[in-house]
């Protein structure tokens, strides 16, 4: 009783701090996360619900025909002391095969929802370190003798979507089923799933034959797994694809599943576990911020949704490869924290009895109307036209980089012409950044699909 009475003064008085403090706390170590509980008992309801109520706003274009398409939403919420406001968002299930990807950098590859909403995340920031510069940002201040800028602090950033993160995340054991076996049958087993991540398997037979040994049907009990389609890396280890919980390894990197031509985007899971070590802002904007931005917390639409699984893929699986790893100032290995909401919308969930929407929305805080993007282009580009600039979404690499070096024209003392730099000679001069991405994937992300280097190549200056 006393253990339990400890952990609730330690709620209550966690969820009673200012939102500084509370900034300041989620930058303690790994173990302060199984401490710690939602902000506020209502917090999670208020995001998920300006999060749909967002969702709800939106114009048709782009969103499932009802009862006959799916898709996944995320929103990005931005809170402050007196309420919660969507930053971003993004829909889609689909990505282009690596038979597809363009070295122009105007065709965006992985058009996932949660990646899709990152992107518009990053448009919404550099919209606001431009307003900074010259006027007032609703969530950054600008630092002119620095030429940085730094969140105000009060804001945090949420997560919410309405699906599980494609890849690992989704591995989890689900209610026993039952297989029909005849006469006697070979089966691969493992120790138990929290504990299988890279050990081998041992072989045993099981008789489901009766006294009088008759060959005949009989029914096993077993406990399977949720699956996902991602796949895992060829230089790392493979599913088994055994009977029940031998389907899956648990704990790798996985690539996203393509239709036919296989892809390279890295699954949601790995990408939201990046995050986590080095920030949602990726390698451009590290140049211009005084320190990286993390996502305070995950929420879940209502779905098939399993805690240690979620945990486990965004920031559990790497825990004890970090646990000496010194980071630089600013940097974190981020816990969010992660629930579940009981509300969502019936086209926002994964059912496979009907197909997934074929097209993209996109949208940040102070742009003047969505865009819907279809194979990484805007809707409606014919054939013809998909090489021009019109077709390009304002949130491709391109468009960013555009983004970026206007930016950094405005703000940096430096004489040399950014805007001559290709897209990859630009993300390396974020230094620590750039560092401290080698240093993680040397440790934890080893196997990490790489694009091939031409496709970074491209400068602003060539269309």
């Amino acid at each position: 009783m006393q253990g339990v009475s400890t952990m609730l003064v330690s709620a209550v008085f966690y969820v009673s701090l200012p939102f500084s403090l509370l900034r300041w706390l989620q930058e303690m170590p790994f173990c302060w996360r199984h401490m710690r509980t939602m902000e506020k008992g209502t917090q999670k309801d208020k995001i998920a619900k300006a999060a749909l109520d967002k969702y709800d706003e939106l114009k048709k274009t782009g969103k499932p025909i009802p009862s006959q398409e799916w898709t996944v939403y995320t929103a990005i919420v931005m809170l402050n002391t007196k309420e919660e406001i969507v930053v971003a968002l993004g829909t889609g299930s689909k990505c282009i095969g690596k038979t597809s990807l363009s070295s122009n950098g105007d065709t965006i590859n992985d058009s996932h929802a949660e990646v899709i909403a990152r992107r518009c995340f990053l448009k919404f920031l550099y919209s606001e370190m431009r307003k900074s510069v010259y006027e007032e940002s609703i969530c950054l201040n600008y630092k002119k003798d620095m030429a940085k800028f730094i969140l105000k602090d009060d804001i945090t950033f949420h997560m919410f979507t309405t699906c599980l993160p494609c890849g690992d995340a989704t591995i989890f054991q689900v209610s026993p089923k039952y297989e029909s076996n005849k006469f006697k049958k070979e089966i691969k087993v493992t120790p138990p799933l929290e504990k299988r991540l890279k050990t081998e398997t041992d072989t045993y037979s099981v008789d489901v034959n009766d006294d009088n040994n008759e060959e005949r049907e009989t029914l096993v009990n077993f406990t399977d797994l949720n699956r996902t389609g991602a796949k895992c890396l060829p230089l790392g280890f493979q599913d088994p694809k055994l009977l029940g919980t031998q389907y899956h390894v648990i704990g790798v990197l996985r690539t996203k599943p393509g239709r036919g031509d296989p892809t390279l985007s890295m699954s949601c899971s790995d990408k939201i576990a990046k995050w986590n070590l080095l920030g949602v802002q990726g390698s451009l904007l590290s140049w211009f911020l005084e320190k990286p931005i993390y996502f305070s917390s995950i929420i879940f639409g209502k779905c098939r949704f399993n805690l240690d699984s979620v945990e486990r893929a965004i920031y559990g699986r790497f825990k004890n490869d970090l646990l000496d790893f010194v980071f630089p100032i600013g940097y974190r290995h981020n816990c969010p924290v992660i629930d579940v909401v009981d509300i969502n919308r019936k086209e926002l969930m994964k059912d496979d009895s009907i197909k997934p929407c074929s097209g993209s929305i996109l949208w940040y805080y102070g742009c003047k109307n969505q865009e819907v993007a279809v194979e990484g282009k805007k809707q409606g580009v014919t054939k013809k036209l998909r090489n021009i600039g019109k077709a390009n979404l304002s949130v491709c690499k391109r468009e960013l980089y555009h983004d970026y070096v206007n930016l950094k024209t405005a703000v940096s003392t430096e004489k040399f012409e950014t805007v001559k730099l290709t897209y990859s000679e630009a993300k390396n001069l974020s230094v620590e950044y750039c560092k401290l991405w080698k240093d993680v994937r040397d440790r934890v992300f080893k196997i990490w699909s790489q694009k091939p280097k031409h496709f970074e190549g491209f400068s602003i200056c060539e269309q």
